[in-house]
């Protein structure tokens, strides 16, 4: 049971995954890899597993992201333009982000962050997200058939502003322990009215695996995209600055292998990764590049887990070592903690010490708290010489029941100079620095199987951090239906969705000369509805549906009732 609602508990063996065919077609695959499997205090792992990635109404990582409390989706423009995520005012330093265990480093364009909308939800199987005070960890699962027949998928979208993306890949695995999955998607668009700009990508995905047996495995993995964009001009003149042009390209290659003692992938496992990451302009003016060794030992079991690992770069951090465990001795408690020490090209770094606890005292009770705590010397998000020591912790008190779950807590955000957005640097060039201590409240309110409310809501004791505003809350309303219960389960599905989102005022950073830029409040509502027939999954959105005029970005207005459309089926052949 968890009491923090929206959360899934993952299950204890993650070796396999379930599907429709016969027990005796399914073969093991890599167990997941650095996602902390165990046990784990309630609230710090949300998990997005394949029913949560196609009916969550989210087309972009940002959108998904979104539905934890304290993030805010910044974007340029509607779908296809650059966005990023600010989760509780920590600027560029707001997620880590892990494909299958090797760690994804920003380039390019995005040195300093992510671009969310890179990455095309659609390919993996598996989110998970490890949450702490201060930082997401975001692990993306990629796709693998665990039965030994093929899988094939065939997607089309379109839209607003001539928004069009196509996707199609190819799984399958066999009798020898050979498995292949392939993949290719498309997205284009002329850029809505508000944010008016061509873009185009095209992506790339290939994954090789061989596992011999239940306790050893490889796989090779490339990933890459192709981004082109025309410069993004204010809707209004002279209101802001305009997002450049960019024509740029990314790959990410890298090899996995691990042995365990078990064929379920727990108890004493080792795992390595040898990978590295390639950037450049069409122009060859920006070339970046990162190598990276990622070991691991660790050992796990239902009530206990643990691991140590180092990851060298050739890079600008080149050593990252760290350290984790978790534990329930008994159903009433779970505890967890981590040490990571992180060094930074030219001397400094970070190190940083976590932990987490759940005490439950009755099956529908808990109390819950973690805390983070940081030390910053020379890195990479100080401007000068000056060290930074950073706390960060919340506590809070979980009820959860079949008919309402809730989760009531405070939560504190240290003294931090935040780093400023890498993508959105010459709209929003400095960030502010400021302590907040916000109540938050995260909820589940389901008075018939098909209908439940959901959502959260945060209040800032400070309208002075970045992308932090007060009152910010998100609602959610769903239906979602089985029909004709005779027929078997799949057969007919249905979900609706309203949501609304809103938030006080706040600021967005700060311009050159240290000025606040002000982030007036707004009330945003989105609508999503989805049809399942038998292997197809149809879907309509529209967000900002009421047309609401507002702006993340200084000059930048969001697309005003934006809709897409489009069908996603999947099918044995």
């Amino acid at each position: 049971q968890n009491p923090r609602p929206d959360v899934q508990v993952p299950p204890r063996d993650t070796s396999t995954q379930p599907d429709s065919l016969n027990p005796d077609s399914t073969r093991p695959m890599l167990p997941l890899l650095a996602n902390g499997a165990g046990p784990r205090p309630a609230g710090t792992r949300w998990i997005f597993d394949p029913d949560a990635l196609r009916w969550s109404g989210s087309i972009t990582l940002g959108e998904l992201l979104g539905r934890i409390p304290g993030v805010m989706l910044v974007r340029a423009g509607g779908y296809g333009q650059p966005e990023t995520v600010s989760y509780m005012g920590q600027g560029a330093a707001s997620i880590e982000i892990y494909r299958d265990g090797y760690q994804l480093d920003p380039l390019g364009e995005d040195s300093a962050s992510f671009d969310t909308g890179r990455f095309d939800i659609g390919m993996y199987r598996r989110i998970e997200v490890e949450v702490t005070p201060s930082v997401l960890r975001v692990h993306l699962v990629s796709d693998t058939q665990s039965s030994m027949r093929a899988r094939t998928e065939a997607s089309f979208s379109t839209g607003d502003a001539s928004t069009n993306s196509y996707r199609v890949r190819y799984l399958n695995r066999w009798h020898s322990g050979l498995g292949l999955g392939v993949g290719v998607s498309y997205f284009g668009t002329q850029g809505p009215r508000t944010s008016l700009a061509k873009s185009s990508e095209l992506a790339l995905w290939a994954k090789a695996m061989w596992m011999p047996n239940q306790r050893t495995g490889v796989e090779f993995q490339v990933n890459r995209y192709d981004f082109e964009s025309q410069p993004i001009s204010p809707l209004v003149a002279g209101s802001g600055v305009v997002y450049p042009a960019v024509n740029v390209r990314r790959s990410d290659v890298f090899l996995r292998a691990f042995s365990s003692t078990q064929g379920d992938g727990m108890g004493l496992r080792f795992d390595a990764v040898l990978g590295s990451s390639h950037y450049r302009d069409s122009a060859e003016t920006l070339k970046r590049s990162s190598a990276q060794a990622f070991i691991s030992l660790g050992y796990g079991a239902a009530h206990f887990s643990s691991e140590v690992w180092g990851r060298l770069r050739d890079g600008v951090t080149p050593l990252d070592v760290g350290a984790r465990a978790a534990l329930s001795p008994f159903r009433m408690l779970t505890v967890s903690g981590l040490v990571r020490s992180r060094t930074v090209l030219g001397g400094g770094g970070m190190r940083e010490a976590a932990g987490a606890a759940e005490v439950r005292l009755l099956p529908w009770l808990a109390l819950h708290g973690d805390a983070r705590l940081r030390r910053l010397d020379d890195s990479l998000f100080v401007a000068s010489d000056t060290a930074q020591t950073v706390l960060d912790w919340s506590a809070g008190l979980g009820v959860s029941g079949a008919l309402l779950s809730f989760d009531l807590s405070l939560t504190r955000r240290g003294d931090f100079s935040a780093p400023a957005f890498g993508l959105f640097r010459a709209q929003v060039p400095g960030t502010l620095t400021a302590g907040a201590t916000a109540p938050q409240v995260t909820y589940r309110f389901q008075p018939r199987s098909w209908f439940s409310i959901s959502g959260w809501f945060r209040h800032p004791s400070t309208a002075l951090v970045p992308y932090d505003p007060p009152t910010h809350s998100l609602t959610r309303f769903t239906v979602r239906s089985q029909f004709l219960p005779t027929l078997r389960r799949g057969v007919f599905d249905l979900e609706l969705q309203a949501e609304v989102e809103g938030w006080g005022r706040g600021v967005m950073g700060s311009d050159a000369a240290g000025t606040p830029i002000p982030l007036s409040g707004h009330t945003v509502a989105n609508f999503y509805l989805q049809i399942r027939l038998v292997g197809a999954l149809i879907y309509f959105t529209l967000r900002n549906t009421q047309r609401e005029a507002y702006q993340l970005l200084p000059g930048f207005y969001a697309p005003r009732a934006n809709q897409r459309f489009g069908i996603r089926w999947e099918f044995s052949n």
